[in-house]
């Protein structure tokens, strides 16, 4: 039976993109093992044969630009400027290079996760296209036009392309609101690979003990103020991920680095209480498993609106101010979080329904 192909263009912003298209394809895969895809983006390939997302080839290409970080909460805005102005300037003679390549892999379906260039390309070699986002490139630097007047044409483009999609899915929490989608689809995350007792034994943590899990996202934090605190609690082990050379354990705490032989979903979902920066997959992940959720936002970034009044509604999450977090000065909030109260609910993933509309979309192109 001939093979259903799709190429898939992805953001590499982080690690929030990656992980909700990982969840994608495995759902689509697993509804029709037939639908196989190649991966265009530069997030590294061990993420995705880590999510086992269902992928052939996976493409180095210069997806998108999004915004250039200094760290996981600073960011550098006319860096920014100079490379998505370089990425727009190309766009064409990249992207029709790119329809050659679509075209000889014969795929019946392009899905772009904000990537500008995916959607180019699909239009070049006349395949559908499929946009999936939360929020889109031209709605963030949208903000920053009175300051930088260079993103007005940067925007111009970026709304053209983004609004010349033949399917436009919208992922909860999602930002603009002033523009219609086909399809709203409730939070996208990953599922564990293993079972909460059996990751915690694995990490050397008793079943009396409490476990908080400490993680910046897909953009590492250095955690330089990390030892001076809760060195001598017994009661709760922190997991720390970060820029550590190895895992290593030092009284109550465990640190972990950025890439390690655990699953991010696993540790999730093994964990009491979570603390981080509020970053697309990590809400999603949390919102799923229920999981108390101490979050930073950042202030100059527009998605932090958004992010906010949707946790907010949540019922176990707390805001904590970012320099709290830098000089981890963190009790107060992490015995808030362990008095909160996980709601005993079942969510639908929202990766299911994105499959849904990717199959009903192969059926007719």
């Amino acid at each position: 039976m001939k093979k259903n192909r799709i190429a898939y263009f992805i953001s590499s912003h982080g690690f929030g993109h990656a992980a909700r298209s990982s969840a994608i394809m495995a759902e689509t895969n697993r509804q029709n093992p037939q639908v196989v895809f190649d991966i265009y983006t530069q997030t590294p390939e061990w993420f995705f044969l880590e999510s086992e997302a269902p992928f052939e080839k996976k493409y180095t290409v210069v997806s998108d630009i999004g915004i250039i970080q200094i760290s996981p909460m600073e960011m550098d805005i006319s860096d920014t400027i100079k490379k998505v102005t370089h990425f727009l300037s190309s766009i064409e003679s990249e992207s029709a290079c790119m329809a050659e390549l679509l075209r000889t892999r014969e795929y019946q379906l392009v899905i772009s996760d904000i990537s500008p260039l995916g959607i180019k390309s699909a239009q070049k070699a006349g395949i559908p296209c499929i946009l999936f986002e939360n929020f889109t490139w031209d709605w963030i630097y949208e903000i920053y036009e009175t300051d930088y007047p260079e993103f007005i044409k940067i925007n111009r483009i970026l709304a053209d392309i983004y609004r010349s999609v033949d399917v436009h899915g919208r992922l909860i929490p999602f930002c603009d609101e002033t523009w219609d989608a086909d399809l709203i689809i409730p939070p996208v995350s990953r599922n564990p690979k293993h079972g909460r007792s059996e990751t915690r034994k694995q990490l050397g943590i008793d079943s009396e003990q409490l476990m908080g899990l400490i993680s910046m996202g897909g953009i590492p934090e250095n955690f330089q103020q990390v030892r001076k605190d809760f060195m001598n609690r017994q009661d709760t082990v922190l997991v720390i991920e970060g820029n550590f050379p190895a895992v290593t354990r030092s009284g109550s705490q465990i640190f972990l680095p950025h890439h390690s032989e655990f699953y991010n979903p696993d540790l999730v979902s093994a964990a009491d209480f979570f603390i981080g920066k509020a970053g697309y997959s990590t809400v999603a992940e949390l919102f799923h498993e229920n999981i108390p959720f101490g979050y930073m936002l950042r202030s100059d970034f527009r998605e932090t609106g958004p992010f906010r009044s949707f946790l907010q509604l949540q019922s176990n999450t707390l805001e904590i101010e970012w320099q709290t977090f830098k000089d981890f000065r963190l009790s107060d909030a992490i015995n808030q979080l362990i008095a909160m109260k996980n709601p005993e609910i079942r969510r639908e993933n929202g990766a299911k329904l994105a499959a849904d509309l990717i199959l009903q979309k192969l059926r007719t192109a």
